[in-house]
């Protein structure tokens, strides 16, 4: 239900203006929610490639380059 307002010699106007009362509260229990399940996630651990364990280089190398003299389009 909109809220009006009464602006003088009867005329009627309809506020336009957003409830934030509702929109805080979801805020707040989105916030809580993720307090409370964030410590309960476990870190995963993730299999990051060492320097000593990497493959050899690749055989052939594929260089792009251009001149600067051209413009790109």
């Amino acid at each position: 239900m909109a809220s009006v307002s009464h602006r003088g010699r009867g005329g009627r106007r309809a506020l336009n203006e957003i409830n934030m009362v509702p929109f805080i509260d979801v805020m707040l229990v989105l916030l809580i929610i993720f307090m409370v399940t964030a410590p309960l996630i476990t870190p995963s651990l993730i299999d990051l490639p060492s320097v000593g364990k990497a493959a050899r280089q690749p055989d052939k190398v594929i260089r792009c380059w251009w001149p600067r003299t051209r413009a790109c389009s």
